[in-house]
């Protein structure tokens, strides 16, 4: 398994800044926190394809990437089919959004994958694959960073903690605009809440 693989930062085209997707959520609010806290340049990029929760992810995003002062751009996609739980091939969807801004420019791609999940989409086999193809467009010259790919989600809460964000400018609910409370996101927020 590789550096980028394992999550570890590549070294090369550190310099010429990052897309982030940024879902107005802790794992990408964690994410972003980690490249300003490098000095990294980071376009944020929202991807609104429907999900249940639009308003008030989009509404997250926009607080979060105002609160670390980055530019954020909202990516429309239509036709993708959206269900509870496991949303095909949403993740691989979410990267072709990012590296389509990142391409042009030889940046890097980041996404907030993480342990812990039964989701093939976060796994370090989907990374390096998605590595793999990025290599193919950019001649090895466009990195993914999955930063959070080696923690669990208590891990990231606590993460989030220590670099000191706001968990007020949140939304953690898969299914809604208000907290459901049944979600896997809503139920991992409550468990760190409670600790």
């Amino acid at each position: 398994m590789n550096a980028k693989s394992r999550g570890e930062r590549p070294k090369r085209n550190r310099s010429r800044g990052a897309v982030l997707l940024l879902s107005g959520g802790v794992d990408s609010a964690v994410c972003l926190a980690l490249l300003r806290r490098d000095g990294a340049s980071v376009e944020t990029v929202f991807v609104d394809y429907g999900q249940r929760p639009l308003r008030a992810e989009l509404e997250s995003a926009q607080r979060v990437a105002g609160n670390f002062e980055s530019a954020l751009s909202v990516v429309r996609i239509n036709g993708f089919i959206v269900v509870d739980g496991d949303i095909a091939a949403r993740n691989l969807m979410l990267l072709a959004c990012a590296a389509n801004r990142a391409l042009p420019r030889n940046r890097l791609v980041v996404i907030g994958v993480h342990a812990g999940t039964p989701y093939a989409d976060c796994s370090p086999t989907f990374a390096k694959t998605v590595q793999d193809v990025l290599d193919v467009y950019s001649d090895g010259r466009v990195s993914l960073w999955c930063p959070l790919l080696q923690l669990n989600k208590s891990q990231i809460f606590n993460l989030a903690e220590e670099l000191g964000i706001d968990m007020k400018l949140l939304h953690s609910c898969e299914r809604a605009d208000t907290p459901c409370g049944r979600c896997p996101s809503c139920k991992d927020r409550t468990r760190w809440e409670q600790k």
